[in-house]
């Protein structure tokens, strides 16, 4: 859509997309308007500004939205929203508000209040909310988790610029693995849910073995708590990239052999120029895995 290619033009050049429609003289400034209000003019300078066929702009163009489309964006449920703004909205109107986020998937809280999305609906109680239940240990890894968002935001807009693609972290920070020893058993029990994120979250450990924080595959599905997921695992993303060579050393060291060799094989699996950032031993890639 024009908008949104518009947009990471924007983006590369730092300034926001009404910026960058003033300058081209659109008539309109909103993503809505620009997808499906922009006129042959509007069309026309865009195309002159930036070089490209007329043609290729008006096929990013929309006609006018169906009335059954708006009955069906009406209904659509959102993955997350800003319980502040939602109130404050309610408070002024009776119309609907959905505030959706669900495809900027960096977005961990409201720009607005500066608080963390939360899942529709009413809350669930008996799920684990770190956030209500221990605000101390949550407020020390916000911070930590901005950071880790506003690199994921930079790689979804210059992923070529990345030296070692956070998605792939993300992934590696979700896998399991097994603490050695029967000291692992009497200390957190038999039934912890022990996850890579946790050797660079301090305290993640022991509330991974009371609660299910985070989903059983980050990349796979849905996650039942996706705010509070995204956050962890954007923290420990931030913690590692702080220092990759030496966060993946030291996790090397300390897997077990079986996981140490599934975290080879995804680093196998990453372009040459991240896997030897990552690992500058790393020599040439193997041409199979046995």
């Amino acid at each position: 859509m024009l908008s949104s290619w518009l947009g990471r033009i924007a983006a590369e050049y730092g300034i926001s997309l009404e910026r960058l429609a003033r300058h081209l003289r659109l008539s309109a400034s909103r993503p809505v308007e620009i997808d499906h209000a922009s006129t042959r003019d509007d069309i026309k300078r865009t195309a002159a500004a930036l070089s490209v066929p007329v043609a290729e702009i008006q096929a990013m163009v929309h006609r006018p939205l169906m009335t059954p489309v708006w009955r069906l964006r009406e209904r659509y449920t959102p993955v997350q929203v800003c319980t502040r703004c939602r109130a404050d909205h309610a408070s002024r109107t009776n119309e609907p508000v959905a505030i959706m986020a669900w495809f900027e998937y960096w977005r961990i809280e409201c720009q607005q209040c500066r608080l963390p999305f939360s899942a529709p609906g009413r809350p669930n109680l008996n799920r684990s909310n770190p956030a209500r239940e221990d605000p101390e240990w949550f407020g020390r890894i916000l911070p930590f988790a901005r950071r880790g968002a506003t690199l994921l935001a930079a790689f979804a807009r210059r992923p070529h610029r990345a030296l070692v693609s956070p998605v792939a972290i993300l992934r590696l920070l979700s896998m399991r693995h097994t603490p050695p020893g029967p000291a692992w058993m009497t200390h957190y029990g038999a039934g912890c849910d022990h996850r890579i994120a946790g050797f660079f979250l301090p305290g993640l450990t022991e509330r991974l073995c009371e609660h299910p924080l985070l989903p059983t595959l980050w990349t796979d599905r849905h996650p039942v708590r996706l705010v509070t997921a995204r956050i962890i695992l954007l923290a420990a993303m931030a913690n590692f990239l702080a220092e990759p060579t030496a966060a993946f050393s030291r996790l090397i060291g300390e897997l077990d052999w079986p996981r140490r060799r599934a975290v080879e094989r995804w680093l196998y699996n990453l372009p040459d120029h991240s896997a030897q950032a990552l690992d500058p031993g790393r020599q040439i890639r193997p041409t199979f895995l046995v």
